[in-house]
């Protein structure tokens, strides 16, 4: 049930080709990419991707509304996930730009240390309840307004994101 995701730490012309060699073994493809220059990669790995995952730290980065606004106006038709979200106003934010998945979570799992440098984080249980009560409501909304029977309206997914480190994560 687990998937790798092409990580975006080389070339884009070497991030291209590995993604062709995935999509050529399984069908499918899931690329990260960064804020820095996403345009480029978006437009190279787009045939060969079957989904984006921003890498960010902050999901409600002004940097990261610009791109989901950019990628969604272009019309790319592969899911985005963007990350990270903390909060429940954070998820929904992110809900009404357009993300059809958010990595949820800060300060989660071993290789995080987010919490120990800043302060910041919460716990797992705790962060996947704020993202779950945004999802509901956004499907609540939704419903009242008469969108239940639109096929074409799909909740977005929530990913939480971490490691395992002690019981509690």
């Amino acid at each position: 049930g687990a998937a790798g995701v092409l990580h975006r730490f080389m070339a884009i012309d070497m991030q291209i080709e590995k993604a062709r060699e995935i999509e050529k073994r399984s069908g499918k493809c899931y690329v990260a990419i960064g804020l820095q220059d996403y345009r480029e990669r978006v437009m190279y790995l787009s045939p060969h991707a079957t989904l984006f995952m921003l890498d960010s730290a902050n999901g409600s980065n002004i940097l990261v509304e610009n791109f989901i606004r950019w990628y969604k106006e272009e019309g790319f038709p592969q899911d985005i996930v963007i990350g990270n979200t903390l909060t429940k106003a954070s998820v929904s934010r992110a809900i009404n730009l357009g993300a059809d998945a958010m990595r949820h979570g800060i300060g989660i799992g071993k290789a995080c240390l987010t919490t120990d440098i800043t302060g910041i984080g919460c716990p797992p249980v705790t962060a996947l309840y704020y993202g779950w009560k945004a999802i509901r409501n956004h499907e609540l909304e939704n419903k009242d307004i008469g969108f239940e029977h639109d096929s074409n309206l799909n909740s977005p997914t929530l990913l939480l994101d971490g490691g395992i480190r002690k019981p509690g994560d």
